[in-house]
C-alpha cells in the first residue's frame, strides 16, 4: 500500500482505534501471520477450525502496525506500538477496507469473473495490455472476498491499468461489484464484463453491475 496510514484503516473499516498512533503508515495487509513483517496490517479472520485472532500477540511481536480485532484484546509486552482497530466483523472491514482503496484508485479496473477461463482470461487481458500500459494483474488465484481487497491494496501509483479476477467460490461472489461496500467494482478501459458459460456456477451468479457490457465466451 501507498501513502495509508492507521487513520486511513479506521476510516475504511468502519472500526475504533482502541490503541496507537492514527499517523503510523502502513505497508501490506496479511491475512497468514507467518508473513508478517513491520509495518503491516495483520487481518484475523474466523475460519472453519482456526480463529486467528489467536495470532495477534505474535504479529504485534513481529512488529505489525496495526490488527483489526473482533473481539477484547490485551496488549502483549512489546504491542504497544501496534495500532488495534476494534470492528464488528473482521472480514465484512477487511471488504471495507478494499472498497475504500478501490475509491482512491484512478487508474482503469477489467474485472473478470464466471465459472471457468477467468485465470486465462486474466492472463491473455493482461498480456495485450502490457504491450501499451504498466499492468497489475491480479497474483496466482488472490480472488476470493477477502483475496481481492488485498490485491487492490498491492497496486501502486506507477501501475496504469489493473486487471482483477472475482472468484465466483460464495454465493453472491461475482454479482455483488455495484454494493457501496464491496471492492469488486471493474471500471473503465471500453468496459467488457467478462464472464465464464457453465451450469454447475449457476446457482452462484447473482445481478450483473448494469452499467458494463456483458459478453459470453464460448462453452
Amino acid at each position: 500500500m501507498e501513502h495509508v496510514t492507521v487513520k486511513d484503516l479506521v476510516l475504511g473499516s468502519g472500526g475504533v482505534l482502541v490503541s496507537g498512533s492514527e499517523e503510523a503508515p502502513v505497508s501490506h495487509i496479511r491475512l497468514d501471520s507467518r508473513q508478517v513483517e513491520p509495518g503491516d496490517l495483520f487481518v484475523p479472520l474466523l475460519g472453519e477450525r482456526v480463529d486467528s485472532h489467536r495470532f495477534l500477540p505474535q504479529v504485534m511481536d513481529q512488529g505489525a502496525a496495526a490488527v483489526l480485532t473482533s473481539q477484547e484484546l490485551t496488549l502483549p509486552e512489546g504491542g504497544a506500538g501496534c495500532a488495534v482497530i476494534r470492528v464488528e466483523d473482521t472480514k465484512k472491514a477487511l471488504q471495507k477496507i478494499g472498497s475504500y482503496l478501490r475509491d482512491r484508485l484512478t487508474l482503469p479496473l477489467v474485472g473478470v469473473t464466471g465459472s471457468v477461463g477467468k485465470t486465462t482470461t486474466r492472463e491473455m487481458i493482461a498480456a495485450a495490455l502490457s504491450a501499451r500500459f504498466r499492468v497489475y494483474k491480479t497474483p496466482g488465484n488472490s480472488n476470493s472476498q477477502v483475496g481481492v481487497p488485498v490485491t487492490l491494496s498491492e497496486i501502486t501509483e506507477n501501475d496504469q491499468v489493473g486487471v482483477i479476477e472475482l472468484g465466483m467460490s460464495e454465493p453472491g461472489h461475482g454479482g455483488d461489484h455495484q454494493h457501496r461496500d464491496h471492492p469488486h467494482r471493474p471500471t473503465g478501459l471500453p468496459g467488457k464484463y467478462l464472464k465464464g458459460k457453465a451450469s454447475h456456477h449457476r446457482r452462484h451468479e447473482g445481478r450483473r453491475a448494469p452499467d458494463l457490457k456483458r459478453r459470453r465466451s464460448s462453452p
